[in-house]
């Protein structure tokens, strides 16, 4: 049987770049277009780069999409005094983001919230909307998969089970890996099955 060049070139990881707001945004892309999309976005201090193993997994069923964020991997890096970094900011920015790629309707692949130096600062204005997210969570039911290390010594087993709370449907796994967990068990966090059945 001859592989397809066409299937081959789509799941393949492709590096682009966007202007977003005067600032180049670095992305990695994969998948065909025309299936569900998943934003992945990283942690902080890292990048794209936390997904490598991840995006092949999943590139041949999903339209993959993994922007650096400002002063992360291969995106642009202003100084503090020329970029904003705040939460609200990136947030921000990344709306812009998937309005420039033209994405409409996408699942969103979040990797902890770990705190560089400039956003360190402003962690406490995410501490501040927690309950205003958990009104959302409560109103909205969005569909939720939530995988924790139960080594992860930042953010504790306890923050996972609070999930339960106000989203009694939401997939809740607990690893037994640490912080990093896309570094040791990306084919377990691939969940193809809450995938399939949330898109």
């Amino acid at each position: 049987m001859a592989l397809d060049p066409k299937a081959l070139s789509e799941t393949a990881t492709r590096y682009k770049s966007v202007t977003i707001d005067g600032l180049k945004i670095a992305y990695r892309e994969a998948g065909p277009k025309d299936v569900p999309t998943i934003l992945l976005l990283h942690g902080f201090p890292t990048s794209s780069h936390m997904f490598r193993d991840l995006i092949p997994l999943l590139s041949d069923c999903y339209h993959l999409i993994a922007p650096d964020y400002p002063g992360f991997g291969y995106s642009a890096a202003p100084r503090v005094g020329e970029f904003n970094y705040t939460f609200d900011a990136l947030a921000d920015l990344i709306l812009a983001f998937t309005d420039a790629l033209g994405l409409k309707r996408y699942m969103i692949y979040l990797q902890d919230k770990d705190v560089a130096f400039a956003l360190h600062a402003n962690y406490g204005s995410n501490v501040l909307l927690y309950p205003s997210w958990h009104e959302y969570f409560r109103q909205y039911h969005p569909r939720t998969l939530v995988v924790w290390g139960k080594g992860d010594h930042i953010f504790t087993v306890a923050g996972a089970e609070a999930y339960r709370k106000d989203l009694p449907k939401a997939e809740v796994y607990i690893l037994d890996t640490g912080h990093f967990a896309l570094e040791t068990h990306a084919p377990r966090l691939a969940y193809r099955g809450f995938l399939c059945r949330n898109y």
